[in-house]
């Protein structure tokens, strides 16, 4: 008899481990699931958060310079 299990490819494998990687539960919090996607996408969006933070800080020190001098 042959053998037919079936053959994937390394790609096709690949993509299943991503797959199950971003959707793996990082964490529960008040009873609610995060899964790595989510997570990885809300600490993008905390960097960018905290970044425009900085900016807007640098804003409002020349702003306030600039009006002490008027």
């Amino acid at each position: 008899m042959k053998n037919r299990s079936k053959r994937y490819s390394l790609e096709f494998k690949q993509s299943l481990v991503a797959l199950y990687n971003d959707e793996k539960l990082v964490s529960v919090d008040d009873g609610k699931p995060i899964t790595r996607k989510d997570f990885l996408k809300l600490k993008k969006e905390y960097e960018d958060l905290k970044e425009e933070n900085e900016i807007l800080k640098a804003a409002a020190m020349i702003l306030g310079k600039k009006s002490n001098h008027s």
